[in-house]
């Protein structure tokens, strides 16, 4: 039916992933038209391209490849135009498992979330992909170097470095009192 151009069923295959999609997008873009425009795309090209699908490989993760290859495009574009801004939320992962640690739900804090989105800027966008996908989205290092056509040793070491780098900044800013 789908494979037959039916729009209706493609909806249906679809709705499960949209927010996923959309979620992702505003993470790595940090722009909610950027984001719109991302997951617009993607779910375009895979109604285009599904008769090229590989129904061996799961439907998300091919959804979620088309979305990072948007997104990789947007940025390229905002960054040729010198207007680079990624949103990520690497600490509040870390508080997240010391809440749960001590059976405390998370409350996102504002002012925590800023901080976020100042400190990404100094990530690479690889570093950025990796951390949205490990630490926010959950998935594996296989599936996140899979995504990101990378080795297992890349995915590990962007990861590690963007923690890091983060880390160090939160540091430098309760060290300041601020």
């Amino acid at each position: 039916m789908i494979l037959a151009g039916e729009t209706e069923a493609f909806a249906d295959l679809i709705f499960p992933y949209r927010e996923k999609i959309l979620t992702l997008a505003y993470r790595l873009t940090n722009n909610e038209q950027d984001a719109l425009d991302i997951a617009q795309e993607t779910f375009l090209r895979a109604f285009r391209y599904l008769r090229y699908y590989n129904f061996s490989y799961s439907f998300r993760h091919w959804l979620l490849q088309i979305a990072i290859n948007e997104a990789k495009n947007i940025l390229r574009r905002r960054h040729r135009e010198n207007k680079a801004k990624i949103n990520l939320m690497e600490i509040m992962r870390q508080e997240k498992e010391n809440q749960l640690a001590a059976n405390f739900p998370l409350k996102p804090q504002p002012e925590l979330i800023s901080d976020l989105e100042s400190y990404l800027k100094f990530l690479t966008l690889r570093e950025r992909q990796v951390l949205i996908l490990r630490d926010l989205e959950g998935l594996s290092i296989k599936e996140t170097a899979s995504l990101l056509r990378c080795s297992s040793l890349s995915v590990r070491v962007n990861l590690s470095r963007a923690r890091n780098k983060i880390r160090q900044l939160w540091e430098r800013k309760k060290n300041r009192g601020g």
